[in-house]
């Protein structure tokens, strides 16, 4: 399933009806920003990218967010490079780096994370981004 902050109410719908009934959820955050010519394109692959992806595994969730005008959403995070993919297997982060803007090569990221083992620690920028968008049943909307 593709979100947006357009959507964003169906995205904490969908996610916490998962989390109530405890489970494994992963959700894909492509940070990104509008000034940026890769990320505009980059919409539209995100899009196919997860209608594709979601068919196999429905448990993923992808959240498309510009930087700046979902700084409500995002606050203060650094990004260097566009677009930056972060991922979380419920509240653990499984990555946060920039990608490369294809369809398949997201795919394939996604696939090496799913049995991936955390090592990263979660920043404190994170923590709003995390807050936000994995909601559990006591939380609500930002």
């Amino acid at each position: 399933m593709f979100f947006t902050k357009n959507n964003w109410s169906a995205f904490l719908e969908e996610t916490k009806k998962k989390r109530e009934n405890h489970a494994t959820i992963y959700v894909a955050i492509f940070l990104c920003a509008r000034w940026c010519s890769v990320c505009r394109d980059f919409f539209l692959s995100c899009k196919t990218t997860a209608a594709r992806y979601s068919q196999q595994y429905p448990d993923t969730f992808f959240l498309y967010l510009d930087i700046e005008e979902d700084e409500n959403i995002t606050g203060d995070i650094d990004v260097d490079n566009f677009p930056t993919l972060l991922v979380f297997r419920n509240e653990t982060l499984l990555h946060f780096k920039p990608i490369i803007a294809r369809e398949e090569a997201m795919i394939q990221n996604l696939q090496i994370l799913r049995g991936q083992k955390s090592t990263l620690s979660l920043p404190a920028t994170l923590i709003t981004i995390y807050n936000a968008a994995i909601p559990f049943p006591a939380r609500s909307a930002p």
